[in-house]
């Protein structure tokens, strides 16, 4: 078994509102809210109108010459509404998300491009960030263009799905039918799974795939943070390194998810297109944190509802708590990027005297607080629990930088001058925003921020960073892509 290390980075511990075992079937919302771009590509014009009938899987949208993947009905129902970028459905009463879309009970048996037409079709080549290659153009690049595909299963986040609970014997068996449904559909590319070493089921499924497993490589690893980024994830599994400005299809690579896996599965065995997300409730602005079982467009306030703490204000954050966004609009609909739902509360108060207090559950990494010696469980929320002052160059931000920058060093350049050369060769550009230089700041510096006011000084007085950064990148053969994001 390959094994891969991070050695920077963070490993965080359990917080309060870590999201349970339990899987809740959300219901139908009134109107389902479908937008017509999701995931990887662009938006295609929509095939429906007012007023037409609409199945459980049925294309929405698509045209195989726009780089694209086709949406699909998330229910049956009438079409109530076609918006700029939206069809708005009222599901049908009873609708469930049952098997609808192409498939095969002999799915082993089907050739490359068949099962590839079924993951476009059902709306599965969307995922993983570039995309997956099909002949229906989801991808800058064809099927064989694809040498590479890389399968997180990883609980490296403050909050994340609690894989290591929900991977019973019988989803591992299912992810890891997903794994070998990407095998077929890309058998020139080779398939690294990093799996979470809590996720034991899911690494013994995967070991009875080929006993020769030529074209598969299993690691078990230490969840930490932010491995499962692309830009963290690639070199640590490939050697390979990605330049500032491009996409990692253009050198080959997919990195995607095992619930793209699952996905996977799900289209080519059952017939069950990409209708619904398994999205986590985590935070301790919920009142509970079971996952949910969600169908496309379905507006977040739906969701959150029944679970959110009336007698807490908290704000809502997509995916991460310290690279995701805030969902100021509760109106916004699920879509096949959504994987959590995060409630943090919101805190302004100060604590007087705080360094001093023993902070039984407040995660530090200088360990200077109780938690650290407790098996306690921490707590999040929005107070940056001080204000900002002087740099003390304690050197933790150089500490955790998973992309080895000093981000200190970077940030008083940015603010004592204007546009400097000597910038690129602190490699400003290398910066990936992981925020984990602000997280673990005990003077509460605004690293990260500060680091992406010098990357657009130096665009606006015409700095091209793909040049920029050449000199730290193994570019062979690449030059014949030149894509850029």
């Amino acid at each position: 078994m390959k094994k891969v290390r991070l050695r920077r980075g963070y490993l965080f511990s359990r917080f309060v509102g870590t999201a349970d075992s339990r899987i809740i079937q959300i219901p139908l919302p009134s109107g389902l809210v479908v937008p017509l771009a999701q995931g990887y590509g662009k938006e295609t014009p929509p095939r429906v109108k007012k007023g037409d009938s609409v199945k459980t899987g049925q294309v929405l949208n698509g045209d195989r010459e726009t780089i694209s993947t086709p949406v699909v009905s998330p229910a049956g129902g009438r079409v109530a509404e076609v918006r700029k970028h939206a069809v708005i459905i009222e599901p049908q009463a009873g609708d469930t998300p049952v098997a609808s879309g192409p498939h095969s009970t002999g799915w082993e048996a089907l050739s490359a491009e068949d099962l590839r037409n079924i993951l476009y079709e059902s709306g599965i080549t969307a995922l993983g960030g570039e995309g997956l290659p099909s002949e229906g153009k989801s991808s800058p690049v064809g099927p064989s263009g694809l040498k590479h595909l890389i399968v997180y299963c990883l609980e490296d986040d403050a909050f994340n799905i609690s894989w290591s609970t929900l991977l019973d014997k019988e989803r591992s068996a299912q992810a890891a039918q997903g794994i070998l449904v990407l095998h077929k559909a890309y058998p020139g590319a080779t398939i690294h799974c990093v799996i979470d070493r809590r996720c034991s089921l899911l690494i013994k499924e995967l070991g009875t795939l080929d006993p020769k497993r030529s074209w598969l490589e299993v690691s078990a690893e230490s969840p930490r943070f932010p491995l499962h980024t692309p830009e963290i994830i690639i070199p640590h599994v490939l050697g390979a390194d990605v330049p500032w400005g491009y996409s990692p299809i253009h050198m080959g690579i997919v990195v995607t998810d095992i619930q793209t896996a699952l996905h996977c599965y799900e289209a080519v065995a059952l017939g069950k297109p990409l209708v619904e997300r398994i999205i986590a409730l985590s935070g301790p602005g919920f009142r509970e944190n079971p996952h949910v079982r969600v169908r496309i467009g379905t507006p977040v306030s739906h969701i959150v509802k029944d679970y959110l703490k009336t007698d807490v204000n908290s704000r809502l954050v997509l995916n991460s708590p310290l690279m995701g966004e805030a969902l100021s609009d509760p109106s916004r609909p699920v879509d096949i990027t959504f994987s959590q739902i995060i409630a943090l509360p919101e805190n302004t108060e100060r604590e007087f005297l705080a360094f001093m207090r023993p902070g039984p559950r407040r995660d530090s990494f200088s360990n200077t607080f109780l938690a650290a010696y407790l098996p306690t469980a921490r707590r999040a929320d929005t107070n940056m629990h001080g204000e900002e002052r002087a740099c003390i160059y304690c050197g933790y931000c150089e500490q955790v930088c998973p992309v080895n920058i000093i981000p200190h060093l970077i940030y008083h350049h940015v603010k004592r001058i204007n546009v400097a050369e000597y910038l690129l060769q602190l490699k400003i550009f290398k910066c990936m925003h992981c925020n984990l230089c602000n997280y673990v700041c005990p003077v509460k510096l605004p690293l990260s921020q500060g680091i992406k006011q010098g990357q657009e000084k130096l665009i606006e007085a015409g700095c091209d960073p793909t040049i920029g950064m050449i000199p730290y990148y193994d570019l062979d053969g690449f030059n014949a892509y030149r894509g850029r994001k």
